[in-house]
């Protein structure tokens, strides 16, 4: 059963036949039911591939959950969540030997629009503690910065797979940060990324 929006002109909730309607950020949808096939052809290299894709990069976006909130939810994301728009923009962010798919960490792209900036001359290094010191430039190339920007600090462990973040605590003008690390990341492989936001983002 289904339940009319709007009167007879409008959306609707609910399945009707082999048709469903929902909603999904004030856009209504209509959608056929899933049928399951007897048989199923198994998928091609390219299939297969992108499927592989699509799960790699999942996985590994569930632990930037609040990074891409803050690095993407600027944008006007009307038809798209930055979850989403996340997958787009990593698409090609992967390097495949034989069989083997591996996410290409230097091409991720966890931040993106005009509310954001990138470091000038960053540097990382192992602390005893253990800690990674993080160091940038106050400025660097774009027009709109400000020392109040926002240092947003992501890093993630290539062999566990686990990602610690540190979100607004920073400014630009601090031009340094130290950041505590599990003890089993220590001789392990370590990716860090950071980016920078105005003042005027929320961040919490």
């Amino acid at each position: 059963m289904a339940t009319l929006k709007n009167g007879v002109n409008g959306g609707f909730s609910g399945t009707v036949g082999s048709v469903i309607g929902s909603s999904w950020k004030g856009i209504d949808y209509m959608k056929g039911k899933h049928r399951l096939k007897k048989y199923r052809k198994p998928p091609t290299g390219k299939q297969q591939f992108t499927r592989d894709k699509f799960k790699e990069i999942g996985e590994f976006f569930v632990s930037f959950k609040d990074v891409l909130r803050v690095g993407l939810g600027q944008r006007n994301l009307k038809r798209m969540t930055p979850y989403n728009l996340a997958f787009k923009l990593n698409k090609n962010a992967f390097e495949r030997t034989g069989d083997t798919i591996r996410i290409d960490f230097s091409r991720i792209v966890l931040s993106k629009g005009a509310a954001v900036s990138k470091p000038g001359m960053c540097s990382v290094e192992w602390r005893e503690g253990p800690e990674l010191d993080v160091r940038w430039e106050i400025f660097g190339h774009c027009l709109t910065e400000r020392p109040t920007d926002r240092i947003v600090l992501t890093a993630y462990c290539e062999e566990e797979p686990e990602a610690i973040s540190d979100i607004g605590h920073r400014t630009r003008a601090h031009c340094e940060m130290r950041v505590a690390i599990p003890q089993n990341w220590v001789d392990r492989t370590v990716h860090v990324y950071l980016f920078m936001v105005s003042e005027k983002r929320p961040v919490f």
